[in-house]
């Protein structure tokens, strides 16, 4: 027999602890998601201000970087809300999940939960400049062919000194 904790009272009711969870959790996300963006804000209008006494490459790292943070914020809550409608279908809709998604719903919290730490660097690569440039001459293996237009260059070089 399979134990779970019943969403139900003895009189069949929903029990109001896991709606005032779920009602606490979304709270505190929005709450924590304003923050995030007043301080985002709050950077990019700072960055603005001293962009005469910097030079146009400091300006344009320094926004970058700031894009970066704020995706990197955000990152979990791309994959919070999937966790969070499907919290809020099995508590509506438990009794008539059928068992397949029972077990499955074990490990989804968990699929989720571990793709923001594979995803965070990806995001960072993608927002900053050098990284960006790093990676595509590795994917496009840009290194070989410059050894290859080296080479051909020394070749050209030889023959023409003999």
């Amino acid at each position: 027999m399979q134990k779970h904790l019943a969403l139900t009272g003895e009189d069949y009711t929903k029990n109001p602890l896991i709606l005032y969870f779920y009602g606490i959790a979304v709270v505190s996300h929005a709450i924590s998601y304003i923050v995030i963006l007043i301080s985002a804000h709050f950077m990019m209008s700072t960055l603005k201000q001293k962009q005469g006494t910097m030079s146009l490459d400091t300006f344009v790292a320094n926004e970058a970087l700031v894009h970066a943070i704020f995706a990197d914020a955000f990152l979990p809550l791309i994959f919070a809300l999937p966790l969070a409608a499907n919290a809020v279908l099995s508590t509506f809709y438990e009794n008539s999940l059928p068992e397949l998604s029972r077990v499955w719903q074990e490990f989804f919290p968990a699929y989720c939960i571990s793709l923001v730490p594979l995803l965070s660097p990806m995001i960072s690569m993608f927002f900053i400049k050098a990284y960006k440039d790093l990676m595509l001459s590795f994917v496009t293996f840009r290194f070989l062919r410059k050894d290859k237009k080296k080479a051909e260059e020394d070749r050209k070089a030889r023959e023409e000194a003999n």
